[in-house]
């Protein structure tokens, strides 16, 4: 009688996924794309790993922002859950040493409560030299693949002088009677600007390097308000060293002498420190799809997994990556990274290959603690009726659109899912919504 029960389950639950596979499959037949374009498809029960559906899930596609989840999971087993981003001021006889951390989220105000703690330790006496410790990671600013349209003018570069994410902003500010904006600078980085903007006009607001190797900005297009934006330096050792200059100025710590740039001696005497945890670096990278973060999180804890006396590289973030993953018995041939953020063109991967990998993450790391949720950063206003059963990454470049997370179904089961959307012919915000189609359909199961 058990196994005839069984035998009855089982061929409930098939009819069942037969069913919610036709209706995915209605739906993306629905989106109407162009003959050329791809839609990928991979679900899986969390509990077993049984498929549920699957659509072209051994294609070999951009997975874009989606892999910041499985780069990330990773970075933090090697770095553990307590890790700390850490800038730290060590003493050594009569000497300085600033330890840079690469924290991606140092601003210039931790960097004066760093030197104000620094002051207030009573440590500070006669001054010889202040050495900057630059050796956590390299000064590779860009990973492989990584392309002018990608960097400029959102993507500073990667380097282990960080303060600010290594922006500025400028102000754009219409006086009454101008025809084009008037440019504030107040940052110590000023930049030159061909001003083409005009005020009024409907065309959308552009900014862009004239050439690749140019310090030349073109602004073009119209403005209609007074408008703020950022723009990555192009020194970021001079924008570090100007901010340290200007906090020990302001905490009044008298130094005229240029700074010095060597190791930590071993032995020396931490006396401030300021810092961030890896949950909230986490937060930035898979809630608001940062980059910059992701890639300065891939060195750090590739270095520290390779364990090299050198600075930490983006290969030995890879290395990581592949020896993480290699011992689950995955076909590895199914992946391939250059960076760890998803951005670089050369990255593949296949939607069979992503769910797996959820699946095997989360039987060791709370990924869903750091993910995006709805109406959080980049799933901002949408799947809003999902909230607490949703988790997820959005991964976006031009032409390529996808989503990658873990969803609660209504009978309480949990499931994985991969979708990569490729070579559209429509606006990616109406592909951001066939994704929420095929969620809805996900929650139904």
């Amino acid at each position: 009688m058990k196994n005839i029960l069984r035998i009855f389950l089982v061929i409930v639950f098939m009819l069942n996924i037969q069913a919610y596979g036709a209706s995915l499959k209605k739906t993306i037949k629905k989106m109407n794309l162009d003959e050329n374009s791809i839609v990928s498809v991979s679900v899986r029960r969390l509990d077993s790993g049984k498929e549920i559906y699957a659509k072209d899930e051994k294609k070999y596609l951009h997975p874009a922002s989606s892999l910041k989840v499985v780069t990330f999971a990773p970075a933090l087993a090697t770095l553990g859950g307590d890790y700390e981003f850490a800038t730290k001021i060590y003493k050594y006889n009569n000497n300085y040493y600033v330890k840079l951390g690469a924290d991606p989220l140092l601003t210039s105000a931790d960097l004066r409560k760093l030197v104000s703690d620094f002051k207030n330790n009573k440590v500070v006496g006669k001054i010889n030299k202040i050495y900057i410790d630059d050796t956590i990671i390299d000064k590779v600013a860009y990973p492989e693949g990584w392309g002018s349209d990608d960097i400029y003018p959102y993507s500073p570069m990667v380097s282990p002088y960080i303060v600010n994410g290594n922006k500025v902003k400028v102000q754009f500010v219409i006086r009454k009677g101008e025809k084009t904006p008037s440019i504030l600078q107040n940052d110590f980085v000023k930049f030159a600007f061909i001003n083409n903007l005009e005020v009024g006009s409907s065309e959308p607001f552009k900014i862009q390097k004239i050439d690749e190797d140019s310090p030349i900005f073109l602004l073009s297009g119209g403005i209609s308000g007074d408008k703020e934006i950022t723009i990555p330096v192009d020194n970021p050792k001079f924008y570090f060293i100007a901010n340290l200059n200007s906090a020990l100025e302001k905490e009044k710590i008298d130094y005229n002498d240029q700074f010095y740039f060597a190791k930590t001696p071993s032995g020396a005497l931490e006396v401030a420190s300021v810092g961030h945890s890896i949950e909230s670096v986490a937060k930035r990278i898979l809630q608001n799809s940062d980059n910059y973060s992701a890639e300065v999180l891939f060195k750090v804890a590739g270095g520290k997994y390779t364990q090299s006396p050198k600075p930490a590289t983006t290969a030995d973030g890879i290395k990581m990556f592949y020896d993480f993953y290699e011992k689950t018995g995955f076909d590895m041939s199914d992946i391939k990274i250059v960076d760890g953020s998803g951005l670089s063109r050369y990255n593949l991967a296949t939607t069979s290959w992503l769910s797996d990998a959820l699946i095997y993450i989360d039987k060791f790391a709370p990924l869903r603690n750091y993910m995006a949720t709805p109406d959080v950063g980049t799933l901002s206003k949408r799947l809003r009726h999902l909230r607490g059963v949703l988790w997820a990454k959005t991964g976006t470049l031009n032409g390529v659109s996808s989503l990658t997370g873990y969803i609660q179904t209504y009978k309480e089961k949990d499931l994985v899912f991969s979708v990569i959307i490729m070579n559209f012919n429509k606006k990616p915000s109406v592909i951001k919504g066939f994704e929420d189609e095929i969620i809805d359909k996900l929650r139904d199961m």
